[in-house]
């Protein structure tokens, strides 16, 4: 850990990687079964990442420790989040048809315009397919070959990582930056519904 009270990206996506496994580990522990049926700890761990690029700037590493307390206190923040999105579903009725919405198209969707005004609540899956394939199209080869296989095959990070022959660890950075071009990629909501509202911005995309 350098001593400087500030790092770059290169080295928090380094110590990212370097703690992937024990952060899951931490995550399974701390959640049910019946949250991980919902939220799998991958896209849990997926959020955590975002969060931790989204607020490099308020990092400050005053000893060794500090990345590993800020990154696990990012990880509880994550953890609270899924856990209320849980319950929310729950008492919406929605619990059943919700089966682990994270890992799927419509959860994919949800995450790449979740700063727009978007009428993705009405969209139908159809729809949201053919939006999700046009950014992939716009993507590299090797970010859109790691989306088709977690959100179009099913695919676990385990999975996916294993057919590109990568770690796990690799797995989540791969994956992290895919889904952040993608949100990219697909820019206004106009591009596939004529009645969406610009976008008036947010944090779902790391810009």
């Amino acid at each position: 850990m350098p001593s400087d009270p500030q790092i770059d990206l290169a080295v928090l996506e380094s110590k990212l990687v370097e703690r992937a496994d024990g952060l899951l580990t931490y995550i399974g522990r701390k959640t049910s079964a019946s949250v991980r049926r919902q939220i799998s700890p991958d896209d849990i761990l997926q959020e955590v990442w975002l969060s931790a690029f989204q607020h490099l700037a308020t990092f400050r590493a005053h000893d060794s420790d500090s990345l590993d307390r800020w990154l696990t206190t990012l990880t509880d923040r994550a953890l609270i989040n899924a856990i209320r999105k849980c319950k929310a579903l729950k008492r919406g009725g929605d619990w059943r048809q919700a089966t682990n919405v994270s890992g799927t198209l419509v959860g994919l969707w949800h995450w790449a315009t979740s700063s727009q005004k978007t009428p993705s609540r009405e969209a139908s899956g159809a729809e949201i397919e053919q939006a999700i394939r046009n950014g992939l199209s716009e993507l590299s080869d090797r970010y859109a070959q790691v989306l088709r296989l977690r959100y179009f095959e099913g695919c676990s990070v385990q999975e996916l990582s294993d057919q590109m022959q990568i770690s796990r660890s690799a797995g989540h950075s791969l994956l992290y930056h895919a889904r952040r071009e993608l949100c990219v990629a697909m820019g206004s909501p106009r591009a596939y519904f004529s009645d969406a509202p610009d976008s008036d911005g947010g944090e779902a995309c790391d810009n």
